[in-house]
């Protein structure tokens, strides 16, 4: 996140991302392993209303990530 070095995060690890945030990259690790990554946001309810749900992210792609494919189950 930010300019921060990449995290690997492990079962049952949490990590926080303040409002604005630059997170660059989520993907998993494991070639044979699933993963879920469970998101809680905590807004305000005026944001929702006012913005609906798209107010809650901003989708930016890095340049250097523009056309990359992670693999789905």
């Amino acid at each position: 996140m930010n300019d921060s070095p990449t995290q690997l995060l492990t079962e049952g690890e949490t990590w926080y991302e303040a409002p604005g945030c630059h997170h660059r990259v989520s993907a998993n690790a494991s070639e044979t392993e699933d993963y879920l990554i469970l998101v809680t946001f905590v807004v305000e309810t005026k944001v929702v209303e006012e913005g609906g749900l798209g107010a809650l992210v901003v989708v930016v792609v890095d340049e250097e990530f523009e056309g990359l494919v992670f693999p789905s189950s």
